[in-house]
């Protein structure tokens, strides 16, 4: 079990590194359809964190880590760590659980 949690500010430089990088991609002109829809589930994970207000309800719905995994593993490393790093926010958040700390390795901190 973790002791120490990530706070708002540094899930929130998480997901905007993953938006910035998303919208690169966009400006590149990369396959739109994709990352608009990866786009706009990291702006609801955006807005989840500043609103606790939203319901948890649509992150259900959000499946980034999955297409981090099948679409850009191996091809695109640095977008599927940023994907995955979200999605790690999302799967706590779904619970309605703090966020761990992670070490250089991805190992939670204890």
């Amino acid at each position: 079990m973790a002791d120490k949690f990530m706070s708002i500010e540094q899930q929130q430089l998480w997901i905007d590194a993953a938006v910035n990088l998303t919208e690169l991609k966009l400006r590149n002109g990369s396959n739109n359809e994709l990352y608009e829809y990866i786009l706009n589930q990291l702006t609801y994970i955006h807005e989840r964190l500043e609103d606790k207000a939203l319901s948890r309800d649509k992150l259900a719905d959000i499946n980034i880590g999955h297409l981090a995994v099948r679409e850009f593993e191996g091809a695109d490393q640095e977008y599927s760590e940023a994907l995955k790093r979200a999605y790690f926010i999302v799967h706590h958040m779904k619970s309605g659980l703090k966020v761990p700390l992670l070490d250089e390795n991805g190992n939670i901190l204890k």
